[in-house]
């Protein structure tokens, strides 16, 4: 640096050394693959509102940064949390995170490498002795109880033993509440289990679902980079038909339970649709029918029953509805499927600029 010149604190950052950040020393490095990344944020959260210093892809590798140097930094942190899963072991990123921690600790004694398991699968490998925190099937309260409650443990000085007398088995202990959120104008993550109130995607998960760990990653990077953006163009997922755009799809959806208030499905296709009595199957022009009609119909999802009987019938009326409801809302995401859907111009249901091919996945600004 030029004598003379004063440190920015974004140079001061640039320039922190391994396992530090602005705020000083991190805690946790958050290791995740793209397909858990709604769990990585949700353990951050917990992490963060427990007063934590920690550090997670999603939240802290900005556009600009070197990912290489960012990486560093981060794996340098007192310790790696791994949210592992099948598709973390897969992956060959996540392998050399872990793998960084475990080199620096191989006999555990240190307590740098901490896996949190988020699906039921047994580790493998140098993974499968390493004790790990097991969330696997517990609500949001406990989940968080479980996994700060093990952290806790970590540093403490007994080993963690109580300090108190465990309650006796026969009765049931009172429930507890979770984290309570941070100040600010934040929204914590959603804990990933469970579907959100409006969801409308009509197919189940596919638990044969394998191999596109690559392209969900995209879609996870694209739609969090998006996130920051004033507007948010849709993505179009194109290819032959049966290469698995559907499935890609549906498996995005589930696999990012919790990050999105409100999933919407629209199966604008229109083989053998009636609309007003007249077949729209074979016409150019009934692919669009099929969009306005599929996207008319999500307004139903989109109020409490009790509700549905006073909406307007007509289209233009349901449709512009519709439009208010996603104007008014964030954190959504849209999915078109059309398999002949082909615009050149602005959609007349307004929900994208440019759909094309089969699978079309609109996330809100």
């Amino acid at each position: 640096m030029a004598e003379g010149t004063k440190e920015t604190p974004e140079l001061a950052k640039a320039h922190a050394a391994p396992g530090s950040g602005p705020e000083g020393p991190i805690d946790f490095f958050v290791s995740y693959t793209g397909v858990d990344r709604a769990w990585a944020e949700w353990v951050a959260w917990q992490l963060k509102a427990a007063n934590y210093r920690v550090r997670v892809q999603a939240w802290h590798f900005h556009a600009g940064s070197n990912f290489v140097a960012e990486m560093q930094r981060a794996t340098g942190a007192k310790r790696t949390l791994a949210v592992i899963s099948a598709a973390y072991e897969r992956s060959a990123f996540a392998s050399a995170e872990w793998q960084a921690a475990f080199a620096q600790d191989p006999q555990g004694l240190e307590r740098r490498l901490v896996p949190v398991r988020v699906e039921d699968y047994q580790p493998a490998g140098l993974l499968r002795p390493i004790v790990y925190i097991d969330l696997v099937g517990l609500e949001a309260a406990d989940a968080s109880k479980r996994l700060l409650g093990d952290l806790e443990r970590l540093r403490a000085p007994d080993g963690g033993e109580p300090t108190a007398p465990p309650l006796f088995p026969g009765r049931k202990a009172a429930a507890t509440s979770g984290t309570m959120p941070l100040g600010g104008t934040h929204r914590p993550p959603g804990f990933p289990k469970g579907l959100p109130a409006v969801w409308t995607v009509p197919l189940g998960r596919n638990r044969y679902f394998c191999g596109r760990e690559s392209e969900l990653a995209v879609l996870q990077t694209a739609f969090a980079d998006l996130e920051q953006a004033p507007t948010t163009p849709p993505w179009a997922l194109t290819g032959l038909g049966g290469v698995g755009k559907t499935q890609l799809a549906v498996e995005y959806a589930y696999s990012t339970l919790g990050r999105y208030s409100a999933v919407l499905w629209v199966a604008a296709e229109s083989r053998g649709l009636e609309l007003g009595g007249a077949s729209t199957s074979g016409l150019a022009s009934s692919a669009e029918a099929a969009l306005l009609a599929g996207f008319s119909a999500l307004l139903d999802s989109l109020v409490p029953r009790s509700q549905v009987a006073q909406l307007p019938r007509e289209q233009p009326q349901r449709i512009a509805e519709v439009q208010g409801w996603l104007e008014d809302h964030q954190d959504w995401l849209l999915v078109l499927e059309t398999s002949t859907l082909r615009k050149r111009g602005k959609s007349r249901c307004g929900c994208c600029q440019n759909c094309v091919g089969a699978m079309c996945c609109v996330p809100a600004a």
